[in-house]
């Protein structure tokens, strides 16, 4: 499940160069004039990609803006500008620029191995030729928010076209939005689509009943071929060795939110659930600009009508905060989860995330709890771990580990741990974890956890902390 949050991985520190001659090998005529090009401070190698006849970046291409977005020992992704000059049958040369354009390259041989193209990509024209004058309004193709996370890079594409009117002056915008990942883990140059927001509804039915990318290529080329938008680069029809061909991350889910958004979840996320996952929320939730649902977590039943469906709800105008969870069982209306009936305020969630026959609920306290359903499909939620955030507020905590545990085992039949507004009762963890601890030289993670029931404590010896 797709959706482009702000958080940005860290990269390792590095040097970043401009304007650098290097001479390649010991001819004067191998000179080679690279104006991006990056020293990693952990990796002693310059990293850049070097042009060669033999992939698309040959002798006498360019590239400009580059940046270096993830490097790991063997690979390095870089995203930047691509000039490109086409020379159209009597007309003038139409200058273009792909702009932002994503590429790998090999860290030893600086070879380009693939370059990651959108659906349907086009430039941004420097200089109209005199073909285009009198044409309707070009379609554009923007790639923005580019998000590096553990499994590759996230980034998405806004793909403007325009709705013919009578007065042709007056054409009307509409805007697809596609969200791709780059799998950095493969060498293998694998780009995947996520998701598609904005789409026509024809289109849509037709991406899930064909399980395939036929109907979308079909539909951004004909917008395309039907205004000055100058030439296409596809990676749905990849031409070249080195254009990375677009797949879907498997074919036998999709999930359906609103009117508007597909998304293709990655292989094996929705233990096992297949077929076409449809968010069956208030309509006044689902189609609002002003909440963001996400499909957290799937529980697979002996057949469709018994899965069971959670859906996280959050505010992208107020810093993604949590707004409702909601629980469905096939395609039944879902049902809001009252977090409140066990004494917990939704103004205190942090984030909700996906776990094995449920979600985990991180609260801004330190808390971490899994809420599930028992064999009856009743609500069950059980604090798991305790975080930074309660440390800091306990700082002698072991004592008031104790205690507080002690609280929690009481308020097993009395249900007053928070007061009088709860109603459900909060289990505990038989093993719980005490995350976000260090050991001496303050890097290393010191694995800590405490036996609710024997009331032991369990701390992991440090190894080759040297």
């Amino acid at each position: 499940m797709a959706f482009i949050n702000k958080h940005h991985h860290v990269m390792s520190p590095l040097l970043y160069m401009q304007q650098g001659d290097r001479y390649i090998g010991n001819a004067a005529n191998e000179l080679e004039n690279i104006n991006d090009y990056f020293y990693p401070l952990s990796q002693p190698a310059l990293l850049y990609t070097a042009n060669n006849d033999q992939t698309i970046f040959n002798n006498s291409s360019q590239r400009s803006n580059v940046v270096l977005i993830f490097h790991n020992q063997t690979s390095a992704w870089y995203r930047g500008d691509l000039p490109i000059t086409f020379q159209r049958a009597n007309d003038q040369p139409e200058q273009t620029i792909y702009k932002n354009i994503f590429w790998m390259s090999d860290i030893q041989t600086k070879k380009l191995r693939h370059l990651y193209f959108p659906a349907i990509h086009l430039p941004v024209i420097t200089q109209r030729t005199a073909s285009m004058i009198g044409r309707p309004a070009p379609v554009t193709s923007e790639i923005v928010q580019t998000h590096v996370l553990s499994k590759g890079i996230l980034f998405q594409q806004n793909y403007t076209y325009y709705l013919a009117d009578i007065d042709e002056e007056n054409n009307m915008s509409r805007q697809i939005q596609l969200i791709y990942m780059i799998d950095t883990q493969s060498t293998r140059g694998s780009l995947a689509l996520l998701e598609a927001r904005g789409l026509p509804q024809d289109v849509m039915t037709k991406l899930i009943n064909e399980r395939n990318l036929t109907a979308l290529d079909h539909f951004m080329t004909q917008q395309a071929s039907t205004s000055s938008a100058g030439a296409q680069f596809s990676s749905i029809r990849s031409t070249h060795a080195n254009i990375a061909q677009l797949i879907l991350p498997q074919t036998i889910t999709t999930i359906s939110i609103g009117n508007n958004r597909l998304i293709w979840p990655l292989a094996n996320s929705l233990d096992g659930v297949m077929g076409n996952v449809i968010a069956n929320i208030d309509s006044q939730i689902l189609n609002n600009t002003q909440y963001f649902v996400t499909l957290v977590s799937a529980i697979k039943g002996e057949d469709i009508e018994d899965n069971h469906y959670f859906w996280s709800v959050t505010e992208p105008d107020n810093h993604h905060q949590f707004y409702k969870l909601y629980r469905q069982k096939g395609e039944a209306l879902a049902q809001e989860v009252s977090l409140n009936n066990f004494g917990l305020l939704s103004a205190d969630v942090l984030s909700i995330t996906g776990i094995h026959q449920g979600v985990a609920i991180s609260m801004k306290n330190g808390h971490s709890y899994h809420f599930t359903l028992d064999l009856i499909e009743q609500e069950q939620l059980s604090l798991h771990s305790l975080g930074k955030a309660w440390q800091i507020l306990y700082q002698n905590w072991l004592p008031i580990l104790k205690m507080y545990l002690g609280q929690f085992k009481e308020q097993t039949q009395t249900r007053s741990l928070f007061g009088n507004k709860q109603k459900k009762t909060i289990h505990i963890a038989s093993i719980l974890s005490i995350t976000d601890l260090l050991h001496s030289d303050g890097q290393t993670a010191l694995p800590v956890w405490y036996d609710t029931i024997a009331n032991h404590l369990f701390i992991k010896k440090a190894v080759n902390l040297l």
